[in-house]
């Protein structure tokens, strides 16, 4: 029985995170039950306006004073769910925001005069709220902590703290180049200049940021990602997201039957309306090459489109050879080298970096215009 619509509903994780939600707004907050709304539609306040906010809380006048988003407890609460939210205020106009899956929850409230969305330390009751009486946040930022010369080398340190990054079917040799590109993607100090590829221009490092992504097989890839804003000749602008995340090792899985768990490097594409992974990276020997004291950095051009299948190597092939025959030698896609050292950062890998996007950017140009034979 859901405590505000007094009516029954299905205990889905997500309705089970709203409940107990609502349980801590009634009976910890003091939130009045009749300044509650649940599942209220956008279209009640913005004629056009599509979607519906889990939770709204007006103030006495009738005005919107905060608005949640609630996600099930397994839901990263990534930049997909935080700008889902800010959409919602768009429309609604909320002094006060909250993003919660019931573990962790981001209360923010807005600020008029500066016109942008400052943390809180904690969540407001209700009389807190209406007497503006809050405390923002002081961010400090982390740290980020290299992994020593030590530990890279100890193979168990790194299975249990990096098994996030690290498959379970990893080369054993390949550990110290993996985990040395994945902190120069992780590294904050040193951002990357904007830089003019075969395609775009990327105009801003965004810095790590948290996000999830689907592909085709209906997997998700959530993890810490190092996102570019680029900009295209015609002005058309999104993000790509770089990361190496580790994929589970499967065994007569009904879905993905006998697979490996090996480290992948992830890129994806947003364009503010919908988000994909454009490519899948399997960090093994085929495709990550030892070349004296450097790494190099390959691909063979795998691809699939979706309900159309697999695309032939040959047509993806064919495509960056015509923009980039530079990086395509002897059937393999060569997408830049790198030296293993210490204090590898994002302007060490910068050429992989904008041939990764551009990389991207043409296979997801092959997908739209390949029909299965």
């Amino acid at each position: 029985m859901c405590l505000i619509r007094r009516k029954l509903i299905q205990l889905t994780p997500e309705e089970k995170v709203r409940q107990n939600i609502l349980s801590f707004f009634l009976e910890d907050l003091k939130i009045p039950k009749e300044l509650i709304e649940v599942e209220y539609p956008l279209v009640r306040s913005q004629k056009g306006a599509k979607g519906r906010a889990d939770i709204i809380v007006f103030d006495i006048n009738g005005y919107s004073l905060l608005i949640v988003e609630c996600k099930a407890e397994n839901i990263m609460l990534d930049k997909k769910a935080i700008d889902q939210l800010m959409k919602y205020d768009q429309v609604m106009g909320s002094d006060y925001l909250l993003l919660t899956n019931g573990i962790e929850n981001h209360s923010v409230m807005y600020d008029y005069e500066n016109k942008e969305y400052k943390t809180l330390t904690k969540i407001l009751t209700f009389k807190e709220m209406i007497n503006n009486n809050y405390e923002i946040l002081e961010y400090k930022k982390q740290e980020f902590s290299r992994i020593t010369k030590e530990q890279i080398l100890n193979l168990q340190y790194i299975k249990e703290n990096y098994n996030d990054i690290i498959g379970e079917d990893t080369p054993k040799s390949l550990y110290k180049p993996i985990l040395r590109f994945w902190e120069a993607l992780q590294y904050e100090d040193i951002m990357l200049n904007s830089q003019q590829t075969k395609k775009v221009k990327i105009t801003e490092d965004l810095g790590v940021v948290p996000f999830s992504f689907g592909n085709a097989s209906g997997g998700t890839w959530e993890g810490f990602y190092r996102g570019f804003l680029v900009e295209t000749f015609e002005k058309n602008k999104f993000t790509v997201y770089i990361t190496i995340l580790s994929s589970a090792k499967t065994l007569n899985h009904q879905h993905y039957g006998n697979r490996l768990g090996q480290s992948t490097l992830i890129v994806a594409i947003d364009d503010g309306i919908k988000s994909h992974n454009s490519l899948q990276l399997s960090l093994n020997l085929k495709y990550v090459k030892k070349n004296k004291n450097n790494f190099v950095l390959t691909h063979k051009g795998d691809a699939t489109a979706g309900k159309n299948g697999r695309i032939p190597r040959k047509i993806v092939y064919s495509k960056v050879a015509e923009i980039m025959p530079e990086i395509c030698l002897n059937e393999d896609i060569e997408l830049g080298t790198f030296e293993i050292k210490e204090d590898l950062n994002i302007l060490d890998i910068e050429s992989i970096i904008c041939n990764l996007v551009d990389y991207a950017i043409i296979r997801d140009e092959v997908r739209k215009t390949f029909v299965k034979a």
